[in-house]
């Protein structure tokens, strides 16, 4: 099992867009390094904020629904 961990720079003043933008960048790195094919990939939240934008797409704020798009 592979883990890691990772930190930066905040690129907002509001924590949930934050976390978003690291989940982002979490499912970033997992899909470069070729993981996907033989590991599973576990993203911690820890805002209840960011999970029910997870769980219900109609809940994303409109400045944020690029960067979902992304992560679809």
């Amino acid at each position: 099992m592979e883990r890691g961990i990772f930190s930066g720079a905040a690129c907002t003043n509001v924590a949930e867009e934050d976390e978003i933008e690291a989940v982002k960048i979490a499912l970033e790195v997992f899909e470069s390094k070729s993981w996907k094919c033989s590991n599973s990939l576990v993203i911690e939240v820890g805002s209840a904020v960011v999970f029910s934008w997870c769980i219900n797409k109609g809940l994303i704020p409109w400045s944020l629904q690029a960067i979902f798009s992304e992560i679809e």
